[in-house]
Protein backbone atom coordinates (compact mmCIF):
# COMPACT_ATOMS: atom_id res chain seq x y z
CA UNK A 1 0.00 0.00 0.00
CA UNK A 2 2.91 2.17 0.42
CA UNK A 3 3.60 1.78 -3.00
CA UNK A 4 0.21 2.85 -4.15
CA UNK A 5 0.25 5.42 -2.15
CA UNK A 6 3.68 7.18 -3.03
CA UNK A 7 1.67 7.08 -6.56
CA UNK A 8 -1.16 8.79 -5.50
CA UNK A 9 0.23 12.31 -4.99
CA UNK A 10 2.11 13.12 -8.05
CA UNK A 11 -1.00 11.57 -10.03
CA UNK A 12 -3.30 13.78 -8.14
CA UNK A 13 -0.48 16.58 -8.45
CA UNK A 14 -0.26 15.65 -11.81
CA UNK A 15 -4.21 15.73 -12.47
CA UNK A 16 -4.33 18.91 -11.09
CA UNK A 17 -1.60 20.95 -13.26
CA UNK A 18 -3.47 19.17 -16.21
CA UNK A 19 -6.95 20.46 -14.96
CA UNK A 20 -5.35 23.71 -14.18
CA UNK A 21 -3.88 23.99 -17.51
CA UNK A 22 -7.24 22.66 -19.56
CA UNK A 23 -8.97 25.95 -17.23
CA UNK A 24 -6.52 28.20 -18.35
CA UNK A 25 -6.38 27.60 -22.29
CA UNK A 26 -9.74 27.33 -22.19
CA UNK A 27 -9.75 31.06 -20.63
CA UNK A 28 -7.58 31.79 -23.68
CA UNK A 29 -10.06 30.41 -26.09
CA UNK A 30 -13.06 32.49 -24.35
CA UNK A 31 -10.77 35.71 -24.26
CA UNK A 32 -10.20 35.35 -27.78
CA UNK A 33 -13.52 34.69 -28.53
CA UNK A 34 -14.54 37.89 -26.52
CA UNK A 35 -12.16 39.62 -28.51
CA UNK A 36 -13.02 38.42 -31.83
CA UNK A 37 -16.41 39.71 -30.88
CA UNK A 38 -15.44 42.95 -29.55
CA UNK A 39 -13.49 43.73 -32.26
CA UNK A 40 -16.90 43.01 -34.94
CA UNK A 41 -18.75 44.97 -32.79
CA UNK A 42 -16.60 47.74 -32.55
CA UNK A 43 -15.94 47.23 -36.31
CA UNK A 44 -19.71 47.77 -36.63
CA UNK A 45 -20.02 50.89 -34.78
CA UNK A 46 -17.15 52.21 -36.20
CA UNK A 47 -19.06 51.42 -40.16
CA UNK A 48 -22.82 53.20 -38.52
CA UNK A 49 -20.73 56.18 -37.01
CA UNK A 50 -19.15 56.55 -40.13
CA UNK A 51 -21.97 56.35 -42.58
CA UNK A 52 -23.88 59.03 -39.98
CA UNK A 53 -21.29 61.17 -40.15
CA UNK A 54 -21.17 61.06 -43.56
CA UNK A 55 -24.67 61.67 -44.16
CA UNK A 56 -24.56 64.61 -41.06
CA UNK A 57 -21.33 65.99 -43.31
CA UNK A 58 -23.78 66.22 -46.14
CA UNK A 59 -26.60 67.88 -44.91
CA UNK A 60 -24.26 70.36 -42.79
CA UNK A 61 -22.90 71.13 -46.48
CA UNK A 62 -26.10 71.70 -47.59
CA UNK A 63 -26.78 74.31 -44.96
CA UNK A 64 -23.58 76.47 -45.35
CA UNK A 65 -24.71 76.57 -49.21
CA UNK A 66 -27.92 77.68 -48.23
CA UNK A 67 -26.71 79.99 -45.63
CA UNK A 68 -24.41 81.40 -48.14
CA UNK A 69 -26.72 82.20 -51.04
CA UNK A 70 -28.81 83.73 -48.45
CA UNK A 71 -26.26 86.02 -47.24
CA UNK A 72 -25.46 86.92 -50.43
CA UNK A 73 -28.92 87.88 -51.60
CA UNK A 74 -28.83 89.78 -48.67
CA UNK A 75 -25.87 91.39 -49.49
CA UNK A 76 -27.02 92.07 -52.95
CA UNK A 77 -30.33 93.57 -51.46
CA UNK A 78 -28.53 95.84 -49.01
CA UNK A 79 -26.18 96.98 -51.30
CA UNK A 80 -29.33 97.87 -53.74
CA UNK A 81 -30.94 99.72 -51.12
CA UNK A 82 -27.55 101.67 -50.30
CA UNK A 83 -27.01 103.16 -53.97
CA UNK A 84 -30.80 104.11 -53.97
CA UNK A 85 -30.65 105.77 -50.68
CA UNK A 86 -26.97 107.73 -51.91
CA UNK A 87 -29.13 108.34 -55.56
CA UNK A 88 -31.72 109.71 -53.37
CA UNK A 89 -29.14 111.82 -51.43
CA UNK A 90 -27.77 113.21 -54.32
CA UNK A 91 -30.28 114.13 -55.44
CA UNK A 92 -31.89 115.95 -52.33
CA UNK A 93 -28.23 117.96 -52.48
CA UNK A 94 -28.22 118.89 -56.00
CA UNK A 95 -32.12 119.93 -55.62
CA UNK A 96 -30.88 122.14 -52.28
CA UNK A 97 -27.85 123.32 -53.98
CA UNK A 98 -29.95 124.60 -57.03
CA UNK A 99 -32.58 126.10 -55.06
CA UNK A 100 -29.92 127.93 -52.90
CA UNK A 101 -28.04 128.88 -56.17
CA UNK A 102 -31.54 130.24 -57.64
CA UNK A 103 -31.90 132.35 -54.08
CA UNK A 104 -28.69 134.08 -54.67
CA UNK A 105 -29.18 134.29 -58.26
CA UNK A 106 -32.99 136.50 -57.44
CA UNK A 107 -30.74 137.92 -54.91
CA UNK A 108 -28.19 139.21 -57.73
CA UNK A 109 -24.99 137.82 -55.98
CA UNK A 110 -21.92 137.71 -57.86
CA UNK A 111 -21.45 134.53 -59.39
CA UNK A 112 -17.68 134.00 -57.90
CA UNK A 113 -19.50 134.11 -54.42
CA UNK A 114 -22.35 131.80 -55.41
CA UNK A 115 -20.10 129.51 -57.05
CA UNK A 116 -17.78 129.33 -53.65
CA UNK A 117 -21.04 128.72 -51.30
CA UNK A 118 -22.50 126.05 -53.79
CA UNK A 119 -20.03 124.07 -55.27
CA UNK A 120 -21.59 124.82 -58.64
CA UNK A 121 -19.71 126.14 -61.29
CA UNK A 122 -19.86 129.41 -62.80
CA UNK A 123 -21.22 128.03 -66.23
CA UNK A 124 -23.69 125.96 -63.94
CA UNK A 125 -25.19 129.15 -62.85
CA UNK A 126 -25.28 130.92 -65.38
CA UNK A 127 -27.87 128.04 -67.14
CA UNK A 128 -29.70 128.11 -63.92
CA UNK A 129 -29.59 132.31 -64.15
CA UNK A 130 -30.99 131.81 -67.75
CA UNK A 131 -33.99 129.51 -66.71
CA UNK A 132 -34.67 131.55 -63.72
CA UNK A 133 -38.15 132.47 -62.77
CA UNK A 134 -38.86 135.94 -62.90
Amino acid sequence: MTGSVSLFFPLMISALVLAVLALVFGMMLSWRKLQERADTHTRALMDSMDSRLTRHNAQLETLLEQHARSRQSAEEQMNQNVETIRADLEWLAGEKMIEEAMQLVRDNTPLTQISQETGLSKDTIRTLAAFRPH
